[in-house]
């Protein structure tokens, strides 16, 4: 299966008939004289998702993709989307959930400095996989329409893994990997793709395999990431980086190099994420980011999406700039399952908020949503306060 990325005049076209089928959902809904004071509402306010669109799509097969957490674009389900997010921005409904992690496995081959979970790690599992089946179930009945499987490191559960994805194959869900790279190969990724897997969420932090080392405590896990996004790739599966970014990437041409290094293996979006400060540590330039540091990650990102020298390039793009116009989206656009079951708005929020063992994951999710949750990380605080 290709993949390539879509601009220019043939993204606008996707982008013209993409609108007139929302226009023409939207005045089924409301009538057409409501519609369109709708739509102009919608497009008019700062929270409207297009204005995060980056200038560029990623085509897999049929399917156009703008990011790995909302279904693709020329999907029933994106319009659906759609329809409900005019609700919430024009009247202040509820975020619909789109996606959650579930970590699938509490084990984990590496001892990463800023990892949000590494209290949770054990050396046998923990959650059985009739409960990880049974939670599936609940997030897909709840609407769920991305599930990213995580961990520890997932691939530590292959058996199970492939067995999850052979039960839920062909049920419309987009099903992410979160992994390290560790222990996949070609022969695993074909197994994997064939049964319902549509991409990787795959953590590589740096292009220098030095800062990997001090990060994971390994070179292994440098040169397994590179392998393994070659690999998937040259697959047609979709594979997105998830990065902490450390404050040597904040220069233009170290962001840059960083970006083209990985476009060159093949990956299609880099999630940049701003350390958080989980636990202490001693690694000076994973400390928390000032706002300005935060702002300047924000201009590196938003240079990939929009400008033309990286049409060729992965999107970069940093969760923490949309949740400062939006707020916090732990608990309203996706919820965290930890390796224990813990039920979370999300994996910087240390509370838990229920649990799988206990309660069914449709209860949680339905007294998550009764429930006001307003206290973000210290990123997204620091952005709302200055946005």
């Amino acid at each position: 299966m290709e993949l390539k990325y879509v601009y220019s005049i043939s993204k606008l076209i996707i982008d013209l008939r993409l609108f007139a089928l929302i226009y023409f959902a939207i005045i089924k809904k409301y009538g057409i004289i409501k519609a369109t004071k709708e739509i102009k509402k919608y497009l008019h306010s700062q929270k409207n998702v297009f204005r995060a669109t980056p200038n560029r799509y990623v085509k897999q097969g049929s399917n156009y993709i703008v990011l790995p957490d909302v279904p693709p674009l020329n999907s029933k389900d994106f319009i659906h989307y759609i329809l409900e997010d005019i609700e919430v921005v024009n009247h202040r409904k509820a975020e619909p959930l789109v996606f959650a992690i579930l970590c699938i496995s509490s084990r984990c081959p590496y001892k990463c400095v800023y990892c949000y979970n590494s209290d949770s790690h054990q050396q046998t599992e923990i959650i059985p996989l009739e409960i990880l089946e049974k939670t599936i179930f609940g997030l897909i009945e709840k609407g769920i329409k991305n599930i990213h499987l995580s961990g520890g490191e997932p691939m530590m559960r292959y058996n199970d893994l492939v067995k999850i994805l052979k039960k839920f194959n062909n049920q419309g869900i987009g099903f992410w990997l979160l992994t390290t790279g560790w222990n996949l190969d070609k022969e695993k990724l074909i197994e994997l793709q064939n049964n319902g897997l549509r991409g990787l969420l795959l953590s590589l932090d740096s292009n220098e395999k030095d800062w990997v080392k001090e990060v994971k405590g390994s070179y292994k896990a440098y040169y397994d990431a590179i392998n393994v996004i070659k690999e998937a790739t040259e697959l047609g599966l979709i594979v997105t980086i998830d990065s902490v970014i450390n404050r040597n990437l904040l220069s233009q041409d170290k962001f840059e190099n960083y970006v083209k290094f990985i476009g060159s293996l093949g990956a299609k979006f880099i999630n940049c994420y701003a350390p958080r400060q989980i636990r202490e540590h001693n690694v000076p330039n994973l400390k928390a980011f000032s706002i300005k540091e935060l702002k300047k990650l924000e201009e590196l990102t938003l240079l990939t999406q929009k400008s033309k020298d990286y049409y060729h390039l992965p999107v970069a793009n940093t969760p923490d700039k949309w949740e400062s116009i939006r707020g916090c989206m732990g608990g309203k656009m996706f919820i965290y399952i930890d390796p224990e079951g813990n039920v979370k708005a999300c994996p910087f929020l240390p509370k838990p908020l229920g649990n799988i063992f206990k309660s069914d994951i449709q209860t949680i999710i339905m007294e998550i949503k009764n429930r006001k949750i307003s206290i973000g990380c210290s990123p997204n605080q620091l952005l709302t306060h200055h946005h």
